[in-house]
C-alpha cells in the first residue's frame, strides 16, 4: 500500500535488480499488479496497488481479493512527502529551486489519509499478521533521519494507524535507488552505497522473519 510516487513499484524492482533504473514520474501504476519473487528459497507474492487518489476502487478491489485468499502481512510504503507524480515543477519547487515545504506537508497528509482505506479492514490479528511501514527514499532524507523515523514510529502517522496499531507495526528505512528528486533536488549526501545495501538486507531479513514468526522483530 502507499501513495502514488512513494516508490512501491521501484521497491519491487529493487528486489530483482541491484541497480534498477528510475521510473519516470509520468509513468504511474494504474492497476493492481502481482509480483512473484523468490527470496531465500521462499516464494513471495506481493500485490502492488495504484496510489493515485482517484484509484480507490482498484485498491479496495485488491484488498477484498487479498482478504479472500489470506493476507500474510502489509507493507505500507511512505517517503515523508517525497512523492514523484504528474505535477508541474512550480508545485514542487519554489523560485529558488528548493523543494516547497507545503508540497511535502500536503503529500504527508495524503499518506495519512490513505491509511483509513485499509486499517479498519486489515488492521487486526484476525486478518493480518504483521505491518511494516517502509520509509523509502532514504537517500533524500537521511540527514534528518532521527526526526523522520520518529514521525512514523510515534508521531502523527503512527496515531493515524488506528486499529492497525494492534499489529505492532515496525518502521524500517529503505532506498530502492539513488535518485535526485524530480531529477533536480540533490540527495542528502549522508547516505552511501553501503547504507543502501545494509537497509535492503535488514528489510529482507525482517520480511523473512515476519513470514516465519507471524510478526516483525521488536
Amino acid at each position: 500500500m502507499g501513495a502514488t510516487g512513494v516508490g512501491k513499484s521501484q521497491l519491487m524492482r529493487s528486489f530483482a535488480d541491484e541497480l534498477p533504473a528510475a521510473i519516470s514520474n509520468m509513468n504511474r501504476t494504474e492497476f493492481n499488479a502481482d509480483f512473484h519473487l523468490e527470496i531465500s528459497k521462499d516464494l513471495f507474492i506481493f500485490v502492488d496497488t495504484p496510489g493515485q487518489e482517484h484509484h480507490k476502487a482498484r485498491r479496495m478491489e485488491a484488498i477484498r481479493d487479498a482478504m479472500k485468499k489470506g493476507v500474510e502481512g502489509i507493507i505500507n510504503v511512505v517517503a515523508f512527502g517525497y512523492h514523484e507524480s504528474r505535477v508541474g515543477r512550480k508545485e514542487v519547487f519554489d523560485s529558488d529551486g528548493k523543494i516547497r515545504v507545503d508540497f511535502l506537508e500536503a503529500r504527508r497528509k495524503v499518506e495519512i489519509d490513505l491509511l483509513s482505506e485499509w486499517t479498519e479492514l486489515l488492521g487486526d490479528k484476525g486478518t493480518s499478521k504483521w505491518l511494516i511501514t517502509l520509509v523509502n527514499k532514504a537517500d533524500l532524507w537521511w540527514d534528518n533521519k532521527d526526526d523522520i523515523l520518529s514521525y512514523y514510529e510515534k508521531g502523527a502517522y503512527f496515531e493515524a494507524l488506528g486499529s492497525a496499531k494492534n499489529l505492532s507495526p515496525a518502521v524500517i528505512r529503505y532506498c530502492a535507488l539513488f535518485h535526485k528528486f524530480y531529477g533536480e533536488s540533490p540527495i542528502s549526501g549522508m547516505f552511501d552505497d553501503e547504507d543502501r545495501i545494509e537497509v535492503k538486507e535488514h528489510f529482507l531479513s525482517q520480511l523473512i522473519y515476519a513470514i516465519g514468526k507471524g510478526g516483525v522483530k521488536s
